[in-house]
């Protein structure tokens, strides 16, 4: 009977003894400092800002048409620049550029539509500029059946600054493919002789 309430006690204070370890441990892990926090990361610093490239300068406009051909006009210091004599549809197109070289503003005096038209040689025959089914004519600047501008009163001349430029057009009926070149008559204007077409 003594020897198992020895064992008895001897278990007890076993258990008591492994609880009170328990309980250091616990003290201890509780006891025990945190891990400090992990530093934050410092905000990023911004770069520069990308710089946009350079914007392009715009190419310089052309100076203008080159000549076909160059005549004499009858009025100051002016040369005619045959610009343009073009064949499409049946249609030939002629600019002329009236280029003033002096120092003074000249007027182109206004002439009759009847008097502009080109020849052919190679058919020995004459073309007037077209109208159209009004019977208005298909060139510019017109008024009045005239090279000139309206006024409400009249036709006034085409003026032209010093160093300037006027142009004018005209359309005329296209001579047949076998006609290379023409001889064009202008009013006040030196003629444009073997003047070549593009088709």
């Amino acid at each position: 009977m003594l020897r198992i309430d020895f064992c008895l006690g001897a278990g007890v204070l076993m258990l008591a003894t492994g609880m009170m370890l328990m309980g250091c441990n616990q003290n201890e892990v509780a006891k025990a400092p945190a891990p400090p926090p992990a530093a934050a990361a410092p905000p990023a610093t911004p770069g520069p800002a990308p710089q946009a490239a350079p914007a392009t300068a715009a190419a310089p406009a052309p100076s203008g048409a080159r000549a076909i051909q160059t005549q004499m006009a009858m009025v100051g210091d002016v040369e005619v620049d045959l610009v343009k004599a073009n064949i499409q549809e049946g249609i030939l197109t002629v600019t002329l550029a009236y280029r003033n070289n002096g120092k003074e503003k000249v007027a182109l005096k206004p002439f009759a539509l009847d008097d502009v038209y080109f020849i052919s040689e190679t058919e020995k025959k004459k073309y007037h500029v077209l109208k159209d089914s009004q019977g208005a004519w298909i060139a510019a600047p017109v008024a009045r059946g005239k090279m000139g501008t309206e006024t409400g009163f009249g036709v006034d001349p085409v003026p032209v600054g010093p160093a300037s430029r006027a142009v004018v057009w005209f359309k005329f009926p296209a001579p047949p493919d076998s006609v290379a070149v023409v001889n064009l008559v202008v009013p006040d204007v030196a003629p444009f002789e073997k003047l070549p077409l593009s088709r």
